[in-house]
């Protein structure tokens, strides 16, 4: 008994083993992204391949159970999901806000976006690359693996901001590092509090999905995957952004607190982590 437990408390998974992981695995994704790059074959999406089937094997081979427990499918109610609908809208709203706030004091050179982000001529090959890849498997390492192990050693909330500055920390360019935290931090919170992987999926999805079909005066499109703020978005629309969050927190926050408290409680996380039915 005292030698396993010796080497759980060997193998656990810290902020510097998520961080040399995270290294790892992009490592792997830019050099697929390079080697075909060098034979000028479309790159963005088999990259986005590579990422996904290489979060999926290292999952797998650390737990063959995790996978399982990861996927699993819990219920959602109609009114919370609205609910949890309602309060993206609005944090998204908020999170435009800060992605133009950020430039204004760290200026972009000119030109750096259309370096830095290639897109496909084909809407259906763009979705895939930028939307459903990114969803799926950045919610799978990011709240499925890596989020789910730090409640395993750290606080509910300290779990939360570490997953979460490692996932702006991989968006590398130091624009995306500052604002990504936060909608990392919003998507981890609604994991815990749901244990739903699916549903932050999803999210993921809705939130890269818009940045495509983002329409508006202020917008400059770089090209058909990313765009930027020729002016600051009217105060009004953020008005409307934190009153669509602070209904949405307030219906999620009704309709779970009976369950898990205003506050997520540290016990059911880490029971959750653990193979029965409050699987985190």
């Amino acid at each position: 008994m005292e030698k396993n437990t010796n080497n759980n408390q060997a193998v656990k998974f810290t902020f510097f083993r998520a961080l040399m992981l995270c290294f790892f695995i992009n490592g792997i994704v830019y050099a697929v992204g390079f080697a075909f790059d060098l034979i000028k074959i479309y790159t963005t999406i088999l990259s986005s391949f590579a990422y996904c089937i290489t979060v999926i094997i290292i999952i797998y081979k650390s737990d063959k159970q995790e996978l399982r427990r990861i996927f699993a499918w819990k219920k959602i109610s109609l009114a919370e999901f609205s609910g949890i609908i309602i309060m993206f809208s609005g944090a998204i709203i908020l999170y435009s806000k800060l992605c133009q706030i950020v430039p204004l004091f760290i200026p972009v050179p000119d030109d750096f976006w259309k370096w830095w982000y290639s897109s496909s001529n084909s809407l259906l090959l763009l979705i895939i690359s930028s939307c459903v890849f990114p969803g799926f498997t950045e919610e799978l390492f990011y709240r499925g693996l890596i989020l789910r192990r730090f409640c395993r050693v750290y606080s509910p909330l300290k779990a939360l901001i570490l997953s979460s500055i490692i996932f702006g920390l991989m968006h590398v360019n130091p624009w995306q590092m500052i604002t990504t935290p936060f909608m990392g931090f919003l998507l981890g919170w609604i994991y815990l509090r749901y244990k739903s992987i699916w549903l932050c999926v999803f999210l993921h999805f809705m939130n890269n999905l818009l940045a495509i079909f983002w329409i508006s005066p202020t917008v400059e499109k770089y090209n058909s995957a990313f765009y930027t703020f020729t002016e600051l978005q009217p105060l009004w629309l953020d008005m409307i952004g934190l009153m669509l969050f602070g209904i949405g927190l307030f219906i999620t926050l009704m309709l779970t607190k009976e369950q898990q408290g205003i506050f997520l409680r540290k016990k059911a996380i880490i029971n959750g982590c653990k193979d029965n039915n409050n699987d985190v």
